[in-house]
């Protein structure tokens, strides 16, 4: 049985950099976005948590399938391009956990 190949595309980790950045813009000019602090801050860890998700389906693909399949191949940038761009998505989804977290944290006394 072969393992279902992925399709690879930069274009969607940008598009998960710039929905980050995005939440983290609305973050930053409004103190709040649905009026509970708890709301807000499970809206982050969530978005966060599924930015992560992609590249870290990435580097497992990568980890696990290496020798099966040529996944360099699938790509049109350098391994190094495709590597950095997931390991970048990643922080930055990283970040959108810990804001989300200081939301939901901020409201408890």
């Amino acid at each position: 049985m072969k393992p279902k190949q992925r399709r690879r595309s930069p274009w969607t980790l940008w598009l998960l950099i710039l929905l980050a950045f995005g939440l983290g813009t609305l973050y930053y000019f409004f103190p709040t976005l649905t009026g509970v602090n708890e709301i807000d801050g499970l809206i982050g860890v969530w978005a966060g948590l599924y930015i992560c998700s992609h590249p870290a389906a990435n580097f497992l693909d990568i980890l696990l399938f290496r020798g099966h399949t040529h996944w360099w191949e699938s790509i049109r940038q350098s391994p190094a391009y495709w590597l950095g761009l997931n390991a970048f998505t990643m922080l930055i989804g990283f970040l959108l956990i810990l804001i989300g977290m200081i939301h939901f944290f901020s409201g408890w006394k």
